[in-house]
């Protein structure tokens, strides 16, 4: 019955055995191997310690995925910087009625899903000299601009970009640009040609960068300024298509603990040339 007990048994007296006041039998050569043993110990505890706790070489992977229904993009100063106006051939912005006029829409379509048929809704955007307050996301990136020579939605709290041509549902942002005709206040149409060769119209926005190495602030906010020429007697469309990016950070050490950040960038722009 007793030899049965020795396997759960936990309380008693362990018996040793000692040579020289020692259990264990010494060598130079285990003395060596427990000296590594110990050292390499050490050396992955600070190794691999330092890559958990102080997070300075994290693992970064990257995927791109096109959702059918993606996540709502609610355009704000606090979340993507916009503005738009001409420039001249030094590619200075300015904003000047004589020359030309630009007006802004919010523009949703959504289709009937029996019918199929799109219906149509324009409202339109206040827009106002642009000023400190719409570039609250970054504005150390456009303090060596002339801010009141460049366009702005005045207060865009509730402007949902989403969808595209193909789906259900498609809001996006219409910006018309009209040079000025038949007005008393407007210059001759020879000096607003004149004026415009060599002219642009240009859009700055908020781009993108990620630092996989930075843990702590991954995504940083830089400046993109895109432009394309422009004259009186040309028809162009331009479209800027902006896109949702996922910042999800599992900052777990032992169990998952993942943290999802949501940010916009501006992809790609196309322009459609129609010569009239």
């Amino acid at each position: 019955m007793l030899n049965y007990l020795d396997y759960v048994y936990i309380y008693g007296i362990k018996q040793d055995f000692y040579v020289n006041h020692s259990s264990k039998y010494h060598t130079l050569f285990s003395s060596f191997l427990s000296i590594v043993t110990y050292f390499l110990i050490c050396f992955f505890l600070v190794f691999f310690g330092r890559n958990i706790f102080l997070k300075n070489n994290p693992d970064f992977n990257q995927l791109e995925v096109n959702y059918d229904y993606p996540d709502l993009i609610n355009l704000t100063n606090e979340n993507f910087l916009f503005a738009f106006a001409l420039q001249d051939r030094n590619y200075t912005n300015y904003i000047d009625p004589t020359i030309y006029e630009i007006e802004a829409f919010y523009v949703q379509i959504v289709q009937d899903p029996i019918t199929k048929n799109k219906t149509k809704s324009i409202h339109s955007l206040d827009l106002i000299p642009c000023n400190k307050l719409n570039f609250s996301l970054r504005y150390d990136l456009v303090k060596t601009l002339s801010l009141s020579q460049l366009f702005c939605m005045n207060n865009p709290k509730n402007t949902i970009i989403s969808g595209s041509y193909l789906m259900e549902y498609w809001n996006y942002i219409s910006i018309h640009l009209k040079f000025c005709n038949n007005s008393k206040n407007c210059k001759s149409k020879e000096e607003i040609q004149e004026f415009l060769k060599g002219g642009y119209f240009g859009i700055f926005t908020s781009d993108i960068r990620i630092d996989p190495e930075n843990y702590s602030q991954p995504v940083s906010i830089q400046g993109i300024n895109s432009y394309t020429s422009i004259l009186p007697n040309m028809n162009k469309d331009i479209w800027a298509y902006i896109k949702n990016i996922d910042i999800i950070t599992d900052d777990g050490i032992f169990f998952t603990n993942k943290k999802k950040k949501i940010i916009m960038d501006l992809i790609k722009c196309w322009n459609v040339l129609l010569i009239m």
